[in-house]
């Protein structure tokens, strides 16, 4: 039973993905953060961080930030994944999907498509954001 364990496809190499949104933001390896829908399964995730550092990228998952004493931030995800390769295999259709809405003409084959940059767009950010300090808990 644990070969078949281990030689097991991502059930996520069958899921599609689609961002449909993305909010630019630089701050160390962040680039900004995208949000993804989940075409077969009508699920959406927002606050997916895209990271990237020369030729290397990833992604964080939704995370909220917890204030220490000293006024330091953690920050603790909000949703995992039990399997590393389940994972990876989310973060390439992540990446992916990301790479198709910033550069649209890309996807479709045109050999003329330019990649577009966050500078491009006009989406210099000055100072840092987190956009989980938008979220409010609703308390009774």
């Amino acid at each position: 039973m644990i070969s078949n364990y281990n030689n097991r496809q991502s059930i996520w190499d069958t899921f599609s993905i689609r961002v449909t949104g993305f909010t630019p933001h630089s701050n160390n390896t962040l680039h900004g953060y995208v949000t993804v829908e989940i075409e077969d399964l009508d699920i959406e995730i927002s606050n997916i961080g895209i990271h990237k550092k020369g030729a290397s990228e990833w992604i964080t998952l939704p995370s909220i930030p917890q204030i220490k004493d000293d006024g330091s931030r953690n920050w603790f995800q909000t949703m995992g994944f039990f399997d590393k390769r389940d994972f990876q295999a989310f973060e390439k259709k992540v990446l992916e999907a990301h790479k198709r809405f910033i550069n649209p003409k890309a996807s479709k084959g045109d050999s003329k498509a330019t990649n577009i940059t966050e500078s491009d767009k006009g989406t210099e950010v000055g100072e840092k954001y987190y956009p989980q300090d938008e979220w409010v808990a609703d308390v009774d």
